[in-house]
């Protein structure tokens, strides 16, 4: 292709008019060079602080409240004043549309980088996995979350923080022993999952007869469930997933307590392709951000000292030091942070 010799920006210091540019630039070549399949996408640029507390909350734009999100923030303050951690240069989200956050301390290559990276490589990588098409909902995430948020604290009211700290404690203590590992014939849909909450609420309220308290509770083992088989029928084991086990067998929870083991089992389902693709997903958006910004400055699009200072942070990012070397573990300019 012949080089256009039109430069997208010049110097280090970043405008929204120059972030528009780039982006209909690297969208060009995205889709007309690397066939990129995206969901739309939505840039916002934050502070430092708004980045930390968006480490606190697992990068997610919205999320209920409890003491170990606070916990975190102290911790990633305290080393980041401390210079012992640098922050990430954007963190993006599995959603629809995809919500990428860029930090103003970027400079104006690093916003390019990172607008390569996440906006378009992590992007297209969030909605063409086979692991992300199975187990999350992009476009119900936020809807599920803002739900979340809204059910827990009305717990709070209704039954004391400490209550629902009780049993959020206990929840998260599972997370990684409460998702399925194995397909299921209908992909997640988290605004059903929604929906059938405030169906099971509105069924408890209807069918609701004080009555029923007065009847004395069973005690020992229901006939016919004597032997170790049926007990374990009943149960429907094997089960591996706990927090499903729990919110569906525990025989003392109440309404309330089994759907906050649910969201956060819901929540824990989102994050299993997470853990099990980061290197895949990792690597498809650096070779992506790699392939565009090349393909930038074959057009003329960004200058020669831009060119070095991209080529620094991805050599950083992908330096490889052995183990005997003293820069191992090697602290990368640049960190991915996509929940």
């Amino acid at each position: 292709m012949t080089a256009t010799c039109e430069l997208l920006y010049s110097g280090a210091d970043w405008t929204f008019e120059a972030i528009d540019r780039v982006y209909a630039a690297i969208d060009e070549i995205a889709k007309s060079e690397l066939k990129l399949d995206l969901y739309p996408t939505q840039i916002e640029v934050i502070t430092s602080e708004q980045m930390l507390d968006a480490y606190a909350s697992i990068g997610m734009p919205l999320m209920y409240r409890h003491w170990s999100f606070g916990k975190r923030l102290l911790q990633d303050e305290a080393l980041y004043r401390r210079g012992a951690r640098g922050l990430a240069y954007e963190i993006v989200i599995n959603s629809n549309p995809c919500i990428c956050y860029i930090m103003e301390e970027n400079t104006m290559t690093m916003q390019t980088l990172v607008i390569a990276h996440a906006a378009f490589g992590h992007n297209h990588f969030f909605k063409n996995n086979h692991l992300f098409q199975q187990w999350t909902d992009a476009s119900g995430i936020i809807d599920y979350l803002a739900f979340a948020r809204r059910f827990i604290a009305d717990c709070e009211v209704q039954h004391g923080s400490a209550a629902v700290e009780r049993v959020l404690d206990a929840a998260h203590s599972l997370m990684g022993q409460g998702v399925h590992r194995y397909p299921k014939a209908r992909p997640l849909d988290l605004k059903r999952e929604r929906q059938r909450e405030l169906n099971r609420r509105r069924h408890e309220e209807e069918n609701y007869n004080e009555l029923w308290r007065t009847i004395p509770g069973q005690t020992g083992v229901p006939r016919g469930l004597d032997t170790l088989a049926k007990r374990r029928q009943a149960l429907n084991l094997p089960e591996e997933n706990l927090l499903y086990f729990l919110e569906k067998r525990a025989p003392k929870l109440q309404p309330w307590q089994r759907e906050i083991l649910r969201i956060v089992r819901m929540l824990a389902q989102y994050f299993y392709p997470q853990r099990q693709t980061k290197m895949m997903n990792e690597g498809a958006a650096t070779y992506t951000h790699y392939w565009i910004m090349n393909r930038l400055y074959e057009q003329g699009r960004i200058t020669d000292g831009a060119m070095l200072e991209f080529l620094h942070a991805h050599t950083s990012v992908v330096f490889q030091p052995e183990f005997d070397d003293p820069r191992y573990p090697a602290s990368t300019p640049m960190r991915s942070a996509s929940p």
